[in-house]
């Protein structure tokens, strides 16, 4: 399994679900170093040969992603460009284009059988204080779409993630 952002906080407890259900695992990190701590505790927890860190310096690269896919099977993409910059052309243009590119990748491996497409809870709603809100499949953040539309937004982030 092939785990993109894995030295993330959602990445690294998905990282260790997968290896503790028998997985073995294939994380991306922007460098290896960042990525130590994860090595140094799933090789305490499970022994070691359990996750391999593969560098993806930039995962808006052209072929960023064509080593890492390479003798997988499956796929949780999780990397996304973390950032609360207000502008959304440096929050959304490159979160599309991370996930064109792991796409991609993942259409030239043949083992590959599936690709899980993570996202956020701004993808659906921004919370709203004393607000009962229910959430279904067909609930989206249209709101924050419309803040960055109209620059009342402080972070481009929810619309990149709807």
């Amino acid at each position: 399994m092939l785990v993109t952002g894995a030295s993330g906080y959602i990445g690294s407890h998905v990282v260790e679900e997968l290896i503790a259900a028998g997985y073995k695992v294939r994380g991306t990190s922007r460098s290896k170093d960042k990525a130590a701590y994860l090595t140094d505790l799933m090789d305490k927890k499970f022994g070691k040969g359990n996750l391999e860190i593969v560098e993806v310096p930039d995962m808006i690269a052209d072929d960023a992603y064509t080593d890492a896919v390479k003798g997988v099977s499956g796929i949780v993409h999780l990397a996304s460009i973390v950032t609360f910059s207000a502008d959304p052309e440096e929050v959304i243009p490159p979160t599309v284009k991370g996930t064109l590119n792991i796409l991609e990748a993942a259409s030239t491996e043949p083992k590959v059988r599936s690709v899980v497409y993570t996202s956020s809870s701004t993808a659906a709603l921004s919370p709203v204080a004393n607000e009962k809100i229910i959430v279904t499949k067909d609930t989206w953040n249209d709101a924050a779409v419309e803040r960055v539309r109209t620059s009342v937004s402080p972070s481009a982030y929810g619309k990149s993630r709807v």
